[in-house]
């Protein structure tokens, strides 16, 4: 699924450049999260910095996928004619249940 960008208002890009010092640990977990929430570096600095939400963008398709899945394995296990044992069925859901988490 493309993503489209919105065009900054003329005037609103940012130019201004700013050093700030981090561990290298602190680096590498401040890239870890805007990487997640789908950010450059410095959007999710100012975005944190401001008070402005950062919550991470869901990846819609990969949602309604494992979702998907999830009913086809419900209806399978409802159908008299498949044999899917209970526990095979269970471990399959919260094994998707878990990947919805992660996305």
């Amino acid at each position: 699924m493309a993503r489209g960008f919105k065009k900054k208002a003329e005037g609103t890009t940012a130019t201004t450049k700013k050093e700030i010092r981090l561990t290298k640990a602190d680096l590498a977990e401040i890239m870890d999260r805007a990487g997640k929430a789908q950010l450059t570096f410095s959007e999710y600095m100012r975005r944190c910095a401001l008070g402005r939400r950062t919550d991470m963008r869901y990846d819609v398709d990969a949602i309604n996928a494992l979702r998907h899945v999830a009913d086809l394995l419900r209806l399978f296990h409802q159908d008299p004619r498949v044999h899917l044992p209970e526990e095979d069925v269970r471990a399959a859901l919260i094994e998707v249940v878990q990947a919805i988490k992660r996305v």
